[in-house]
């Protein structure tokens, strides 16, 4: 009985630990998102300055 409950509670943590690195992934988009538009700005900037 309590073998069943070690494997559980060992596949409920490995769970937890899976899905909760799964969701860091998402930050690390955002930042190349905002690091792109901001280049896309100055590059935009310096077109019109020399257009």
């Amino acid at each position: 009985m309590k073998l069943k409950i070690l494997y559980l509670a060992i596949t409920m943590l490995s769970l937890l630990l899976i899905v909760g690195c799964s969701n860091d992934n998402g930050s690390d988009n955002t930042l190349v998102n905002e690091s792109y538009e901001s280049v896309r700005e100055v590059v935009w900037d310096f077109i019109v300055e020399q257009g």
